[in-house]
């Protein structure tokens, strides 16, 4: 049977409280900006007239932005393959910190 991790030893580790951090850091404000901008079509488009005066002949406001959620997602979602090669490493980071956490207990 493999042996019980050590969370609190691991949690204390600095290589984990900077992944922590840095995870954090980038995930939190880009979730915000994503429900901002998910939910402000439907509140712009029930509450407000914003989105519909016409840009181009009779495609309107509504169109673009609704278009622009398609941008922002696979925008968002490569942002996240560049950042997630950092969030990689410095979990392998962590890992061999853990290792050494083993070693040095053995």
């Amino acid at each position: 049977m493999a042996k019980e991790p050590d969370y609190l030893a691991i949690a204390q580790l600095t290589s984990f409280k900077k992944f922590q951090s840095a995870r954090k850091a980038f995930t939190i404000p880009i979730t915000l900006l994503f429900f901002a901008f998910y939910l402000g079509l439907p509140i712009l488009a029930g509450f407000t007239k914003v989105l519909t005066h016409p840009v181009i002949g009779d495609i309107s406001w509504a169109w673009i932005y609704a278009f622009a959620q398609f941008i922002m997602t696979w925008g968002l979602g490569l942002l996240y393959l560049a950042k997630a090669k950092t969030f990689d490493k410095m979990n392998d980071d962590v890992l061999a910190d853990i290792d050494q956490l083993d070693a040095v207990k053995v």
